[in-house]
């Protein structure tokens, strides 16, 4: 799964790297990206390709109210057969940037949380989904993560990872009128083992209330 991540990129660049006309929400960096906090999604409209922030955990339109079914992950394996994402995958394909994510290993001495990033240091684009809830006098747009199995590197510390896509994967991935479900479902598998690395980091990003870059500094295991 995915359940924590971090973004300090800057927001004008992550628009400048995924070719956004335009974008909302504020540059602050967060090293502890953590559900229901709202996330930067891009997605294709008709005007051209936008950043837009949404809540963590989808609600799908036809949910009775945005209190329930907001799940953070869609699995890759099911996520455009799902009922819960199925217009989101139809309609609704985004990419989420991110710089890392964390994910945990147990220990005798408990869970030692590790920060998985790429080896170049660039943002990851996570292949996402989003869904817009619209109640009486409420609107809400919101969105999940796609996970699929855990290449070798993510392996050893959980059985499944965010599907990153690539540059190359982008247009197709974002283009609302692809409704080739089989060619968009080739996509959503683990990343290159070479593409990312990873380091353990420090046991303050298990609380959701600590938000500083030391967060994903190196420590000894």
């Amino acid at each position: 799964m995915c359940g924590r991540f971090v973004r300090h990129t800057n927001v004008h660049e992550l628009a400048r790297l995924v070719g956004a006309l335009d974008f909302t929400g504020n540059s602050e960096p967060s090293y502890n990206v953590a559900p229901t906090q709202n996330i930067h999604n891009a997605y294709d409209t008709k005007d051209g390709r936008v950043l837009k922030r949404m809540r963590w955990g989808l609600v799908p339109r036809w949910a009775k109210d945005a209190t329930k079914l907001h799940p953070i992950n869609a699995r890759a394996e099911t996520v455009a057969s799902n009922g819960v994402f199925r217009t989101a995958f139809r309609q609704g394909r985004t990419l989420i940037p991110a710089d890392g994510f964390y994910e945990w290993r147990k220990t005798e001495s408990g869970k030692q949380p590790y920060y998985i990033y790429r080896h170049d240091g660039a943002p990851m684009w996570f292949a996402g989904v989003c869904d817009t809830w619209r109640g009486e006098g409420e609107r809400l747009t919101s969105c999940a993560i796609i996970t699929t199995s855990a290449n070798e590197v993510v392996k050893p510390l959980h059985d499944r990872m965010p599907v990153i896509l690539t540059e190359e994967a982008w247009a197709a991935w974002l283009d609302r009128s692809n409704d080739d479900t089989a060619s968009l479902e080739r996509m959503l598998r683990p990343c290159d083992e070479s593409m990312i690395t990873l380091r353990p980091v420090s046991k303050k990003v298990n609380n959701t209330r600590n938000d500083e870059p030391d967060l994903i500094e190196p420590i000894s295991a």
